[in-house]
């Protein structure tokens, strides 16, 4: 059952890029041990359309989590099969087995 939920961005740069990084904090409740998980839905930023997210950049970048620090939060890594640029909408959810 998840535990938290939440969304955040990647900035891939004013540059073409495949790689981006974000840290999300402010989770109290989380522990070392968390499992957590982030994907790209159909929202939208500034930079990039709902429909640029679920249908252009969606199935070209993969999200994968880690560096979790208990009461804290965690790290979401981006790796694209494409050059993308500017920010980039994600959502999360992390649970405590």
């Amino acid at each position: 059952m998840a535990r938290g939920t939440g969304t955040g961005t990647l900035n891939f740069g004013a540059t073409f890029s495949q790689v981006a990084t974000t840290t999300i904090t402010g989770l109290a409740s989380i522990t070392a041990g968390s499992h957590v998980e982030a994907w790209i839905m159909g929202d939208s930023t500034a930079d990039h359309s709902a429909y640029a997210h679920q249908y252009a950049l969606g199935p070209h970048i993969t999200l994968t989590c880690g560096d979790v620090v208990a009461a804290t939060g965690f790290t979401v890594h981006a790796f694209a099969d494409i050059d993308v640029r500017g920010v980039v909408a994600f959502h999360y959810v992390w649970s405590t087995p």
